[in-house]
């Protein structure tokens, strides 16, 4: 009996194995596998799309799609392919200081669109009916796109819900939007299946990711059944921000569940790129080339501006913009003020922006530069209009007051600026030098487009609000106080600094430093530390000055310390027993107070000369030293430096070697440099002693 009920269970076995099969391949159906996307929107706000053979960008609208087999993925597969994800601008993130105040940091606004295109498979016109019939229903669908670790959502007060139709019930235009081909309807912005102003977009949130929801709302069941659908997210210039940190490329993964919140069914439909981490701008002071008169060239890093306390027109140092991107800069390419804004009208190029140059303290600047202090390092730009200073409400309406405002737009003559990255270089920007005025402060940079009403590319300064001034704050703020939607973007954190004291605090060095932090930490270079305050006026400190002579050109090195910080530096060569100067260079020195200077030195009747060195700061000059640089030729016996001349009957005193210890950084800084100075000094001392 055994024997045979063995085989009967291993028969009933195999029968109930084959049965599983059989019911698992009935019940697990295979599922159509989404095609999703990232593209570039053109400027009219549809897809962007490179046809066959040619180079010049066309749109494609998927709405005009109608019931008709043609598809998205067709129409890119026949004849034209989508224009690849432009890079997203980095930057934006909530900041807080050492000393505990939360702050809100401009987010990053980009002039170029991108969507997410989510297409039926060509061989499947039923996919989305059938997502929707797994899911529960048209009334019981939600769709997620979780950003990249790192990247945010900009909507901080959680205050976006309406349809796109009725863009003027938002309160900001920090939203994506949505559209569809006809065979569905889809929803984003709105009150439908579970989605509500406060859920529509998911703030980044620990280990949880940003997210951004919609929902297919309706579906025509004709016009499905004949068509291949597809869905754009539109994410408009301003819906999401990136640090610079983010990994690339950005990657967003869209699932389908059949609630918002504690989810039964979900589905992940496919995962795209979005572009990559770039960084827009750059607000520094320029590098400086200076040449002396006889042709040596100097070059300086230069970091700062050094205001001597209760001094009068004292002029910055030069500054420089420059375009990290070509289209960093929005002007011309495919940069409209319909990406910006959803709901402008205006969907042709932009032509012109205006540059915020934007001070922590309103009276930093005292008048604006003329037209030709602004330069351009190519023909793409041009000025529109003379630059302004903002000092009321009736200068400009929109920019901060104390902000230098610098219109710019494309040059009719020259190449597209979207095709090239320009730096432009800013002069003669008049201080304040009064005391109570001109504190240590920092200037950030903005680039505000007039007909979307945005800030495009550019998160400037940190918005520091007080309450004292409450029309027009002296804050770091490069969004316009009155305006609702750059409110709600500019949002401070907990309301902690909406008071004075809170605004103050921002005055201090460790505050500074934890502001100019966010260069490097957010990647938002658009803010620099800008002036630094003397109290009084030094000499160069000549022990740490080191002069070297090579066939004639003069080598000065400034190290650490031995200058204020951006001061300017006259440097003079003189030959010995000569008044006139041979040659002469003004460089400018770092914050550190070091600098390099080049220049030549007349050693033509085989004798030494003297260098002599000024500082300049708010046109002040301080006392002069001066430093005696040896020929390098032959023996120093004649004790020209010291004499005045090469006779050899010449008796230099005492009190002339001290002078020339003295002049040449001291007795340490002598034996250290040794060589020909340090035997002329041993020489001259011997002869003053009337050693031999």
């Amino acid at each position: 009996m055994k024997a045979i009920r063995t085989p009967i269970i291993y028969l009933l076995i195999y029968i109930l194995f084959i049965n599983n099969i059989l019911l698992l391949s009935t019940c697990k159906k295979s599922f159509a596998a989404f095609e999703v996307q990232g593209v570039q929107l053109f400027k009219d706000n549809n897809i962007c799309l490179f046809m066959a053979e040619s180079s010049i960008p066309e749109s494609l609208n998927i709405v005009n799609f109608t019931v008709t087999t043609e598809s998205v993925q067709s129409k890119i597969s026949s004849s034209g392919s989508l224009c690849p994800p432009p890079p997203f601008f980095s930057g934006g993130a909530l900041f807080t200081t050492t000393n505990g105040i939360s702050i809100q940091a401009d987010p990053t606004v980009q002039s170029l669109g991108r969507g997410i295109l989510i297409s039926e498979p060509e061989n499947d016109k039923g996919a989305f009916s059938s997502l929707i019939s797994r899911l529960g229903g048209v009334t019981l669908n939600i769709f997620e796109i979780s950003l990249p670790k790192g990247c945010d959502v900009i909507d901080d007060d959680d205050d976006v819900f309406g349809s796109s139709a009725d863009l003027s019930t938002v309160n900001d235009f920090s939203f994506p939007t949505c559209t569809s081909t006809t065979g569905i309807t889809v929803a984003c912005n709105d009150l439908a299946n579970g989605l509500t102003g406060g859920n529509g977009l998911v703030v980044d949130s620990g280990n949880t990711p940003a997210k951004i929801r919609f929902t297919i709302s309706g579906i025509t069941t004709a016009a499905d059944g004949n068509m291949v659908d597809s869905i754009l997210i539109r994410l408009d210039s301003q819906d999401i921000f990136c640090p610079n940190n983010t990994e690339i490329p950005l990657t967003v993964t869209v699932v389908a569940k059949n609630t918002v919140d504690n989810p039964t069914i979900t589905e992940t439909i496919g995962s795209t790129t979005i572009g990559t981490v770039t960084q827009a701008a750059k607000l520094s002071y320029a590098y400086e080339t200076a040449i002396s008169t006889k042709g040596e060239i100097s070059t300086n890093a230069i970091d700062t501006t050094p205001v001597l306390t209760d001094s009068n027109n004292t002029i910055a140092n030069n500054i420089q913009i420059e375009e990290l991107d070509k289209q960093s800069i929005p002007i011309g390419g495919q940069s409209s003020s319909i990406i910006i804004n959803p709901s402008s009208i205006d969907n042709s190029v932009i032509s012109e922006i205006k540059i915020f140059l934007i001070p922590s303290n309103s009276n930093l600047f005292t008048k604006a530069p003329s037209g030709s202090d602004i330069t351009f390092s190519d023909n793409s730009l041009i000025l529109s209009s003379t630059p302004y200073i903002v000092m009321s409400s009736s200068d400009d309406l929109v920019a901060p007051f104390g902000a230098i405002v610098i219109p710019v737009k494309q040059n009719p003559q020259g190449i597209d600026s979207s095709t090239t990255k320009t730096i432009i270089t800013v002069k003669s920007l008049a201080l304040n030098g009064n005391s109570s005025v001109s504190k240590d402060s920092i200037v950030s940079l903005s680039f505000f487009e007039p007909i979307s009403g945005a800030i495009v590319n550019t998160p400037g300064a940190l918005s520091i609000f007080s309450t004292s001034n409450t029309i027009n704050p002296q804050n770091f703020s490069s969004f316009t106080p009155s305006s609702a939607r750059a409110l709600a973007q500019n949002a401070i954190s907990n309301g902690i600094v909406a008071v004075g004291s809170g605004a103050n605090q921002i005055t201090t060095d460790t505050d500074l430093t934890s502001l100019t932090a966010r260069d490097t930490i957010l990647g938002t270079p658009q803010i620099t530390t800008f002036t630094n305050i003397v109290s009084s006026l030094t000499p160069i400190d000549t022990n740490k000055i080191t002069i070297s002579n090579s066939d004639s050109v003069i080598t000065i090195t400034g190290d650490k310390g031995a200058s204020i910080g951006g001061a300017k530096i006259k440097i003079d060569s003189v030959p010995n027993g000569q008044t006139t100067v041979f040659d002469s260079v003004t460089i400018t020195s770092k914050n550190d107070g070091s600098f390099n200077a080049k220049l030549k030195g007349d050693f033509s009747k085989n004798s030494n000369l003297t260098v002599s060195l000024k500082q300049i700061v708010s046109n002040s000059e301080s006392e002069k030293i001066t430093k005696v640089v040896l020929d390098g030729h032959g023996d120093p016996t004649c004790f020209e430096s010291l004499c005045g001349s090469c006779d050899t009957s010449c008796i230099p005193t005492i009190t002339n070697v001290l002078t020339f210890i003295q002049d040449n950084g001291g007795l340490s800084q002598v034996v250290l440099s040794g060589g020909m100075l340090l035997q002329e000094v041993i020489k001259t001392a011997k002869k003053a002693l009337g050693l031999t």
